[in-house]
This record gives C-alpha cells, structure tokens and sequence, in this order.
C-alpha cells in the first residue's frame, strides 16, 4: 500500500500532542528519538501495508511520550544485554497500552501489524512450541499481540503479568524488570538441568545411529527404547534436537530470544542503507508550449488530403454514419432509459401534508389520504477527457481506436458530455507545424522531474461549434482512411516513442482547467496506449540534471505541491512504477476515474501484461473469443486489454445493409449477421466500456 510522507509525519505530531520534528532518514536502521531535540528518526521502510505502518509509528511515538533516555533499546545498563531485553519487553508493553489507551483506534492496527510480524516469524518462534519457552518469552509474546498468541502460565506468572500490565511510570518498569529477572534467574537453572537430563537420554538414543559414537557400559537404556526403529527423517530431526538441547544447556547469559529477534528482524522492514531517499516533484506544466490546437490539427490534414488523395470529405462521412449512425442512436436511447432507470431506483416517496380529495373517503379505515411527492435526486455529471496515444508501434492499431474515438464523442455530444480528446507523440516535427513556441515545456526548479520534449495535440472538444466540430470529425475520419490503407500522413501526424508521463503530468493543469471551465462533477480520464511510457530523464537539482539514482533500488518518493500529496514509488527493477504514481497524484487529487485501454493487434504482446493474474491461461482464452479482457493495472479504476482488429471494416456495408454476394440462403444470412455483429463488438468495445462506467 502506498503511504505519503507528509501525512504520516502530520499524524506523528498530532499523536505526540505536540510539534515534535519527524524525520524519514535512509540511514537510520531503527527509530530512535532526541529527548532534547524532540526530534523522531525513522527509517526508511519498505512497503507496508497501513496497519503495521501505524503499528511501528505508533509505537516509536508512545517512546517519544513516556520512555526516558535510559529506556530506549540501545541504551546502556549495568546488569549487561541480557537485562536490557528484559527491559525492552516491560517497557515496551507499558509504552504500547499507554498509546492505545490516548488513541483506542490503534488497537486494530497493533493486533493486525503483529500478526503480519508474525505471519514473517519476526519473534522465531515458529517451528518452536511456546509453551516451553521462557516466562520473559512467554510475556513478551502474549502482551505484544494482545492475547492472539496465550501460552500457558503458572499462577506466579500470571501475577507478574498483572504487575506488567499495571505499570505507569518508568520506575514502575525498572522495579517489576528486577522481579522477573530474579524469577528468570531461577527459571534458567531449572531448564538447565532439564535439558542436561534430556541431552543425555537424547545422546544415548542417537548412539545407536551415529557410527562415529560407541555405546558404553555405564550408559543406562532399556532394550525397548534400543529397539525402536527410525526412519532417516526422524534420525535428522533427533539430531537436530540434540544439537539444539545442547545449546540451550549451555546458555549462560540469561535474555529474552524473542526480543533479540524481533530487534535483529527489524532491519528487514529498512530499506538497504545504501539506497537513497529521492523526493521529487511534478514540474509545472507550459502548456502554451505543450498544446497544439484542434484547429491546426484538422486544418494541416484537411489540407494534405486536398493536395494529394483528393478523397471526398462527404462519402467518408456518410461511409462513417452508414456503419454507426443507428449504433450511436441506439446507445443514445439505452443511456437514457439506464439513467432515467437510475434516477428512479434512487427516488424518494413521501406525504406533503395535503389531503387528496379522491381518498377522503377513506379517511376512516385508511391513513394514507396524503397527497404525495416524489423526490428525483440529480445526478453527478459526468466529462470525459481521452489521451490517444501516437507512438509508432500504434500504427496498426489506430485506425481501430479512431473508429470507436469518433463513435465516442459522437455519443457524448448528442448526450451533452463534455469532452476533450488529445494526442501524444515525441516527434520532433510535429510542434513546428502548428505555429506554437518551441520553449520550455515544464519548469526547472529543484526536485523537478525532468523529461524529454513531446507534443500534445487537441483534436477535438464539445465545445466547438457545429462547423469547427465537423471539421475537426473529418480531420479525423481521414486520417483514419490513411491509416486503413496504409498510405503516407502529414509529416504533422508523424509518429514515434509514448511520452506518457509527461502527457499526465500536463493533466495536472489541464483537469483543472476543464473541470473549472465545464463544471463537472466527475471527471473520466480514458487513456487509449500499447505499452509503456518513456522513462524520465532524472531530477532537477543545482541547475544540474541527476540521474545518479535507481528506481529499481533506491526509495523514490513523487509531490504534488499544489495539494501537497506525495506517493512512494514501487521499488521493481522490472516496470517503472512513475505511470502508476502519477495517476494516484491525479486521482486523489482531483477524484478522476482512470479507465485505461491497452490495445494491440497481437495476442503475444499481452503476455507481459497479464502475466501475474492468477488464472493466466482462462485470461487469454477469454481475451481471444471476446477481443476484450478487464484485468487489474495499478493506477486505474479500470483496465481493458483490447484485441484491435482492422479487417473488422472490411464488408460492413453489405452486413449492415443485409445484402449477402450470391444467393441469400438462411444460412448465409445467419453467418453474415453473426459475423457482422462479432466485428461490431469487438470495434465497439471501448464505447461500451466507457458508458457502462458513466451509467453506473
């Protein structure tokens, strides 16, 4: 689970009731605090989910409240380390009742974080039988889990218990520490003994399967106990047993394991000292510098088109309205009727306090004579904001997701939706063609995430009027018709690598403004790509570039300074995480759904992609009869894996129109239609996709 740094350091100084300093350290192993500072040093961990994240801050803040200097865990004491983990657990059970006691919602957190430490064998103790550890391991285990984990104990110990859990001060910790040790003292050489009685009889059984003893006289068994035979497990596991019964009779220094592993284990939740702590920031966006306008977009291939095919803009139209106009109407009246439904389903009924005349009647055996009301909640509204992208490996794509891009908008329009499509390319040639600055794209202050320059073109809005809007439609529809058969674009239109990132970090400005200009509830950013983004150049820091970092290694944390959100990104030296990152910025910050749609024409490259869900081969069986697959992408409310298909054009005119080459047999009929309707779908489901969200 991702946490922000900021938040958790606001939350520390609430906790602490004061404004104590935190500080996230890579160099740090362990927490520790500065009583004269005030100051909280807290590693840096690696991913964790919430609760044992509060468990250890809450914990290290309960120190910062009621531990002195002597009390923390590197402290030195006159009676040696042993009793200073003898200390640990006391005081560590006073500190974590206090805190839960000032804040009551920790204790969730505390019993759930223990049982993940657990689950990780942070007290080894699992392939142990707890019952026979030691009384200080016992108490530890049992107050730090709150009772999960009860081992047995003698009435004497749970005396001492109960004199643990009414500890107050740090005197109350010293004093019951010296009982238990002097109890402890006891307790070690009565095990002692023990275990030099079992070692022995242990001894005597492995003699008669290590060829490297010789059994003697004086050693006293009975013939039964010879006898018995052993498998070859069994005879490794008795000579482990032995080996640790051995150790254990030799112990000398009275300590608490479980404490010594749980402090040996904690530096498993620390990142790698050798890492750095990288906080960067998202750059503010020149979008005078970023954005091409729709007008230079459709007017530069309206006009190569003039100048080189000559293709005629009215029967690409009608060519276009023949294969979708009754689909778009059709998904027209099922959106209305789905939220007229809706709107329904969610009203309210209720009594004005009038009388309706044409019950009076009734007024002496039925109480319901009042007029009624019917409340229809309005609901959110709804915009949509697409990012088509336009790297090269898209060109045997596109002309597929321009299909259902123009079905798309053609909906939203007719239904009042405000929407924005974009798209992204790093082509360098592009930019000089739309008559906008070549400068700066983002700002280059310290912390800035640095990228490289792209080009963001608008392509169309629901904003434009009717004549603007049909030519922006028809820049589109032939480009589409290139694409479709392969003939040379624009250099405008040239494409290249996928500048996402920088794309989204261009939308941190761009939703805010379309949200402020179009007033919409709810905003659904659609990014329509076919593989990864561009990886960034490095940070910002002293007028220098630095990349001396690694997003595989090293903890790499990424803000927003307008709303002072910061995100960890994943450390995976496979995928860079910055996509992911960026899009949770956008969506806490704004409370935009992301619906992502991964398109290709080859089922192979997916592999990667679904790689990971649990039942891999049922997804691709799925994903090749329906083209379509939703699977789990971090970062996105929703994520579809789409098979794009061009040949899915081809005849649609003869199916839409029933009119089937040679003899119209039933049977050709019902293949055609059948076929017709498979390529519909599978052209159609982005569309369907996305209002099915918009509906719901």
């Amino acid at each position: 689970m991702d946490f922000t740094v900021n938040s958790k350091s606001q939350l520390a100084k609430l906790m602490a009731t004061e404004n104590i300093h935190v500080v996230h350290d890579g160099k740090q192993q362990t927490a520790s605090f500065n009583l004269e500072s005030r100051t909280l040093m807290c590693p840096i961990w690696k991913e964790m989910d919430g609760f044992l994240y509060d468990l250890i801050m809450g914990h290290e803040i309960s120190h910062a409240l009621h531990t002195p200097a002597e009390g923390w865990h590197d402290a030195a004491t006159k009676n040696g380390k042993g009793y200073r983990h003898f200390l640990n657990v006391i005081e560590d059970a006073r500190i974590e009742k206090l805190i839960k006691q000032k804040y009551p919602g920790l204790k969730k957190s505390f019993v759930l974080g223990y049982k993940d430490l657990i689950s990780r064998d942070f007290f080894g103790i699992q392939k142990t039988d707890i019952d026979t550890l030691f009384f200080i391991d016992r108490l530890n285990l049992f107050t730090k889990t709150s009772g999960v984990i009860s081992p047995a104990f003698t009435e004497k110990e749970r005396e001492m218990i109960t004199l643990v859990e009414n500890t107050q001060t740090w005197e109350d910790v010293v004093r019951v520490t010296d009982m238990i040790y002097e109890y402890s003292k006891k307790e070690q050489e009565e095990k002692k003994m023990e275990f030099k009685a079992l070692v022995k009889t242990m001894r005597i059984k492995s003699q008669k399967y290590d060829s490297d003893e010789e059994m003697t006289e004086s050693d006293n068994f009975d013939d039964d106990f010879l006898d018995e035979e052993m498998t070859q497990e069994e005879i490794e596991s008795l000579m482990e047993e032995l080996k640790e019964l051995e150790e254990l009779s030799d112990l000398d220094e009275i300590t608490s394991f479980t404490d010594k592993s749980f402090r040996q284990k904690e530096k498993q939740l620390v990142q790698d000292k050798n890492s750095k702590y990288i906080r960067a920031k998202l750059p503010k966006a020149n979008l005078l510098n970023i954005l091409s306008t729709p007008k230079a977009v459709y007017s530069q291939i309206i006009a190569y088109n003039e100048r080189v095919y000559h293709y005629n803009p009215i029967k690409i139209k009608n060519d276009f309205l023949k294969r979708n106009d009754r689909y778009i109407s059709l998904l027209v009246k099922e959106f209305e009727m789905k939220k007229a439904a809706k709107k329904y389903n969610n009203s309210k009924v209720s009594d004005t306090g009038d009388i309706n005349i044409n019950k009076i009647y009734r007024y002496k055996t039925d109480d319901d004579i009042f007029r009624k009301a019917m409340t229809v909640p309005n609901g959110k509204s709804h915009g949509m904001i697409m990012l088509l992208d336009r790297s090269a490996s898209m060109n045997e794509s596109i002309a597929a997701c321009i299909e259902q891009i123009l079905v798309l908008v053609s909906f939203c329009r007719r239904v009042n939706i405000p929407f924005v499509v974009y798209g992204f390319s790093s082509s360098t040639s592009v930019g000089k063609f739309d008559g906008r600055p070549q400068g700066k794209q983002f700002s280059e202050e310290n912390d800035d995430l640095v990228f490289n320059q792209f080009n963001l073109r608008e392509v169309i809005n629901s904003n434009m009027g009717i004549n603007e809007y049909n030519k922006a439609l028809m820049g589109m529809m032939i480009l589409q018709k290139l694409y479709l058969e392969r003939k040379a674009t624009p250099e405008s239109e040239n494409m290249s690598s996928t500048p996402l990132n920088q794309s989204l970090v261009a939308m941190n400005s761009i939703i805010k403004n379309f949200k402020k200009k179009t007033n919409v509830d709810i905003v659904n950013l659609v990014i329509v790509h076919d593989g990864e983004a561009d990886a960034t150049i490095g940070i910002y820091g002293e007028n220098i570039i630095d990349k001396s970092y690694s997003i595989a290694h090293d903890t790499v944390f990424i803000r927003d300074e307008e709303s002072n959100i910061e995100l960890r990104m994943k450390n995976d030296p496979k995928k860079n995480h910055t996509t992911s990152c960026i899009l949770n910025i956008l969506r806490k910050k704004y409370e935009c759904n992301v619906i992502g749609f991964f398109v290709t024409p080859r089922i192979y490259k997916t592999r990667s992609i679904i790689k990971g869900i649990l039942d891999e081969q049922k997804s691709f069986e799925n994903l090749k009869e329906n083209r379509y697959l939703e699977i789990t992408s971090e970062g996105y409310d929703k994520f579809f894996i789409m098979l794009s298909d061009t040949s899915a054009f081809d005849e649609l005119y003869d199916f839409e129109n029933y009119e089937i080459k040679g003899s119209p047999t039933a049977s050709k009929l019902s293949s055609a239609l059948k076929k017709f309707n498979k390529k519909r779908e599978i052209n159609r489901a982005m569309v369907n996709k996305f209002i099915s969200e918009i509906v719901a």
